[in-house]
């Protein structure tokens, strides 16, 4: 009998470890964009990513970016896909940790303007941070080459 208790108990602290270390691991987000000073003004768009945290301090993740430019006729539209490598300074795995989740992060994928058929590697570098307002929910904010706000969702 003392041998399947202790088996319980184990089980169960075993468990509640897993639930708090998996804390605001995934991470879905949406946001608007600027994207660049080019000859034809900034370009506005929408990017969606999805993080995974690995460790307390770093994440991996994927993003698609829809970037349009009103003020050109025949290159109006750019498609960016990639993926994302971010650096956390503070510890948010854990169900205690501060609302505040600053990065700093790389990106890098693949420019494409179905319009003129281009296609390039692009890269960016930037720093954000996001504010969690509840406990799934938070607001973000990043500035580099292509600045971002918006929301994001968090399980």
């Amino acid at each position: 009998m003392k041998k399947y208790l202790f088996l319980l108990l184990l089980l169960i602290s075993f468990n509640g470890m897993a639930q708090q270390d998996t804390f605001k691991r995934h991470i879905y987000s949406v946001g608007v964009n600027t994207y660049g000073e080019g000859p034809h003004g900034t370009d506005m768009g929408l990017e969606v990513f999805y993080d995974v945290r690995i460790c307390e301090c770093l994440s991996l993740g994927g993003i698609g970016e829809l970037d349009i430019n009103p003020n050109v006729i025949d290159d109006k539209i750019d498609l960016i896909l990639g993926g994302r490598l971010n650096f956390h300074l503070f510890n948010h795995l854990k169900e205690n940790a501060t609302h505040w989740d600053p990065y700093l992060g790389l990106t890098g994928g693949l420019h494409v303007n179905p319009w003129v058929e281009d296609y390039n590697v692009v890269y960016d570098c930037y720093a954000g941070v996001r504010y969690f307002i509840k406990r799934h929910w938070a607001i973000f904010a990043e500035v580099g080459s292509s600045d971002a706000i918006g929301v994001s969702f968090a399980i």
